[in-house]
Order: structure tokens, then sequence, then C-alpha cells
């Protein structure tokens, strides 16, 4: 019986513990942090310095329009016109420009004409395939339109080379012949803008895709009171631009500029002006060459060639201001036995005696006048004086240094820019200036909202 009397003891049994669930727990915490930590920092982008020129940019390039002095040709009677001049011919008063045939009987002439073999000589034929082999080497098929230039100029090449002998054989009684009213260049097109001035311009007149060009040539059909082509008076020629508030401060101040004609490369200096109207910027350039090659245009793609300013490129929104203390250049001073340079500023021991210690603080940027140092080196109201001298100047005059927040260390870290020029979105600064930047150097992208010494989360 003593056997069956027996106590069994239960023991509870020991839990082991997971070490691996542990450590994915912490980690799991860790993680969720950081990722909350992330997503409520301010991000803020990067920009990699880099190598970058004024010349280089888009912002010189501008469509402009083409202004004249032109006097409009109108029909005085109806009938089919024949031109006795080619576009862009130079003539004087009284020169024949064209007739207008009421009754027909002249193109049934100009026919026969034709048929006899003599209309144009070997020197005409050789215009003909000068102009082609030219229109050849220089046809873009961007620019379809001047394929019916050369056929219009074609056309009155033929009819001028013809109206010698027209004039002899035919009884010109009975067609209405138009002369010159004035010297100057005539054009057998028109476009409604014979009228327009730098007075009358609008940013209306820029559009492209309304204007409208009307060649007229010889055999057409005119209604009387039509346009019929109109004459040059002048060699001075207008080339109206618009600005915008950037290119508008740059060119405000200007004179005179230099450009390239783009389609032909040709460059030329023109006077300069500007003006506003309704809010909107224009640049006026006047020219008295090169007219004649932009006959057939009234719009016109050139580039403003000003002085090429080559540096670092530097984003506008990078740039910040920085107050530095001024200290007169000639209170700059070598200390002790070697050749660094800064200032001997005055202090005073515990018995109120004077004496002077050498501080060498960071030269950010040095003028003819001043030399700019951070306001850590000195407080407001130090004094600093000149060696061997009494003479004394009192720190806490400040001016601004324009810089950038370099980031290279992973905080923001001012580097002071000295600006060399400037197109619509970025400054060119200058390479390796003292505590400046360097090539690939990473900045703040856009500083609003951010200081100095800030930690950088990317």
């Amino acid at each position: 019986m003593a056997g069956n009397n027996r106590r069994v003891t239960k023991y509870r049994k020991r839990r082991n513990i997971n070490i691996g669930i542990i450590i994915f727990g912490i980690t799991f915490i860790y993680i969720v942090i950081n990722v909350f930590l992330y997503f409520s920092r301010d991000q803020v982008t990067i920009y990699e310095v880099v190598e970058g020129k004024t010349g280089s940019s888009t912002d010189n390039y501008f469509t402009g329009v083409i202004l004249r002095d032109e006097v409009p040709l109108y029909a005085s009677v109806s009938g089919y016109i024949n031109y006795f001049q080619r576009n862009a011919s130079h003539v004087s008063i009284g020169t024949g420009l064209y007739t207008v045939d009421e009754s027909g009987q002249l193109a049934a002439t100009i026919a026969e004409k034709a048929e006899e073999g003599n209309i144009l000589t070997e020197e005409s034929i050789g215009e003909i395939r000068d102009s082609i082999n030219e229109f050849t080497l220089g046809f873009s098929a961007s620019d379809f339109s001047t394929v019916y230039d050369l056929k219009y100029g074609m056309e009155s090449l033929i009819f001028e080379n013809y109206n010698t002998s027209l004039l002899t054989s035919v009884d010109m009684s009975q067609f209405q012949i138009v002369t010159s009213p004035q010297v100057g260049t005539f054009l057998n097109y028109t476009d409604g803008y014979e009228g327009l001035t730098s007075d009358t311009i609008t940013a209306s007149n820029f559009d492209e895709t309304v204007y409208s060009k009307k060649a007229i040539t010889s055999g057409d059909l005119t209604e009387s009171g039509s346009s019929v082509g109109k004459i040059v008076t002048s060699d001075v020629w207008t080339l109206i631009i618009q600005l915008n508030d950037s290119q508008y401060e740059k060119y405000k101040d200007k004179t005179s500029l230099k450009v390239k004609f783009v389609d032909n490369d040709l460059t030329s200096f023109g006077d300069f002006s500007v003006m506003d109207k309704d809010g909107v910027h224009f640049g006026v350039l006047r020219f008295d060459k090169f007219g004649i090659h932009f006959f057939n245009d009234r719009f016109l793609d050139i580039k403003i060639l000003d002085s090429e300013t080559s540096g670092f490129k530097v984003p506008k929104t990078s740039v910040v201001e920085k107050d530095f203390y001024v200290i007169p250049v000639e209170f700059l001073a070598t200390g002790g036995n070697n050749s660094e340079k800064g200032f001997y500023k005055q202090v005073f021991t515990d018995k109120m005696e004077a004496s002077v210690v050498f501080v060498a603080p960071d030269i950010y940027y040095q003028s003819d006048k001043y030399c700019y140092v951070q306001t850590s080196a000195f407080k407001e109201g130090d004094i600093v004086v000149k060696n061997d001298s009494n003479s004394q100047f009192q720190v806490g005059e400040t001016e601004p240094l324009k810089g950038v927040y370099n980031v290279n260390n992973g905080y923001t870290n001012f580097r002071q820019i000295v600006i060399l020029g400037e197109t619509s979105d970025y400054y060119i600064v200058a390479q390796n200036t003292s505590f400046g930047l360097r090539i690939y150097d990473n900045i703040i992208l856009d500083v609003s909202g951010t200081k100095e010494n800030q930690v950088i989360y990317q």
C-alpha cells in the first residue's frame, strides 16, 4: 500500500526565450521608426556643380519681325498682270514695273514669241542655272515655301528678258503700263505688314501661324484696287524682338548689339533700344546693311552675340546671402613668423591693461576696400588695430556675400560665389575662388527653408 501513497509532484515547464524573435522585433521597430522619420523630414534636392557658359544659352535666340519703308502698289484696272521686273529688282523713278492686259491679247503675243524660240539668251539661261544651283545648296525641307519663291523668281526673270522685244514689237497703247513712283527695290508680294511700324506693332504680329503672304506672278488675273507688289524705299530696316523680364533687364541699357542671322551666319551690329507696350517688352534693332538678303522674309531668326562668359553653372534658386563683418584692407596684417594673414585685435587683462593678439579668421572675400570675415570670428564692438600704429577700427558693420550651401559632408556649409554672368535660370560663377566651389560639388538646389549647418537627408 505504501507504493500507492506516493505523491507525484508536477513542475511547471520552463519557457525557452526565442532570441530570433527578439532580434526581429527590434529590427522591425527600428525600420518603422526610420521610415517614419524619413517621411516626416523635409526632403531636399541636390544639384551637382558643372561647367557652363552664357554663350551656350538659348536665351540669346530670338525670332523678330522685319519692318521696312514699303510703298504698296495697287492695280488701277482689272486684267492680266505681267511684270517687267523680277522680284527684288532695283528700280528708278519711271522704270516700267508691270503691265495690265485687259483684253488678253498680250498673253497671245507672248505665246507667239515663245514659238519663235528667242525669249531667252545664253546669259539669261546662265542666270537661271545659277539661281537653281544656289537654291539647291541652301534648300531645307523645313522651309518648303522657298520653292515657291524660286518659282516666282524664275517667272519674273523670264518675263524681264522678254520685255525689251515686247515693247518694240507690240502696240503698247492697248495695255496699261505702270512705272515705279520711287527709287527703291521692287517686290512682287504683299502680306499686310506694309504699314506696320514700331509704334503700331503688337505681340499678335509675332504669330506666324496666322501670317499670310500673297505673291503675284505674271499671268495672274488682277482686280482693280488689289495689291500687285510694293517698293522698298530705304536700305535701313528694323527688326523687332520680344523680351522676357530677365532679357529686358539684361539688355535695357544697351545702345548697340552684335547679332548673327541664323539662316546664313552673317553677323552685324545694330542700334538697339527697348520699349514697352501693353505690358510686353520689345527690343528694337536697326540695321543699314544686309537688308537685300531678307527681302523675301518677314520673320527672321537671330542670335545676340554677347561676350561669352565661362565658369561654374549654378541655379539661381541655389543662391543665398550671408552677412559678414567688413574690415578695411589696411588693417590686414601678417602674423608671427609665418605668412598667415589676419588682424591684431585689442584685448584687456584682468587689470584692464590693453594688449593685442593676432587673430587669423577665414577671409571669404577681399575687395579693394574691405576684407569679409565670418561673424563668429569677432564680437560686435571688438577693436582691431594697425600694427605699429594708433589707428583703430571697431568691428560691427556687415555686408552680405552671395553663396550656396555645399552638402558634400552631409550638412549645409556656406560657399561664397563670384557671379560673372547669367542666363534666365542660372548664374555663371568664377572657378577656384577662396572658400568657393569646385567641379562636381553637391549643393542645395532650392535654398528656401534651408539653414547653414543643417543636416541633410537625401
